[in-house]
């Protein structure tokens, strides 16, 4: 055989062998019994009164954290909002109206918000952001009742918000959520 003619069948070869693998390769892809998991439900949460939103768990279920007291308004049962899984307090969300409150920073109603003083130990106060908004995030160890936890605040125009958890540490759910805040858009 010419040396010419042996390239050809080399080349002629490789291009055979380069096919069949192809073709391998595309049949395997759209044949493959790979399982494919479904995606978590994620449902946006608005809350009736002020119109902030936030991502959550389809297992967390909300419910106003005073539902039963009859003596206050809607707006005012709306105003601390609990979410749960099995039972299991995740997050709560307490909006205070800035009137209310007086002309403090968010610095300093953070500060004054956890009480009684004499009874609170806050610790790894840090920058963090909620939604697109600038907050805050600390560590809070109340000695009675016994609670520990992580607090965030952040605020907008009307409102301050503060989140609680019942971990000392980030649960993921609880970032998704506090990541996907929006306070109602005011014009």
């Amino acid at each position: 055989m010419e040396r010419g003619s042996m390239r050809f069948v080399l080349i002629l070869l490789i291009l055979l062998l380069v096919g069949i693998g192809g073709g391998v390769f595309v049949y395997r892809a759209r044949h493959s019994s790979v399982p494919t998991v479904p995606a978590p439900k994620i449902y946006v949460y608005t809350n009736p009164t002020y119109g902030y939103s936030f991502r959550r768990p389809q297992s967390w279920s909300a419910s106003q954290s005073n539902a039963r007291d009859t003596s206050q308004t809607a707006s005012q049962r709306d105003a601390a909002i609990v979410f749960s899984r099995d039972g299991q307090s995740q997050l709560t969300v307490q909006v205070t109206d800035k009137t209310k409150a007086g002309d403090i920073s968010l610095d300093q109603f953070a500060t004054d918000s956890i009480t009684p003083k004499d009874q609170v130990t806050i610790s790894d106060k840090t920058a963090y952001k909620v939604g697109g908004l600038d907050g805050i995030r600390e560590k809070v160890v109340i000695t009675d009742p016994g609670y520990s936890g992580l607090v965030y605040f952040t605020q907008d125009k009307n409102y301050f918000y503060t989140f609680y958890t019942t971990k000392s540490y980030e649960l993921q759910d609880v970032v998704v959520a506090l990541a996907y805040f929006q306070p109602k858009a005011t014009p």
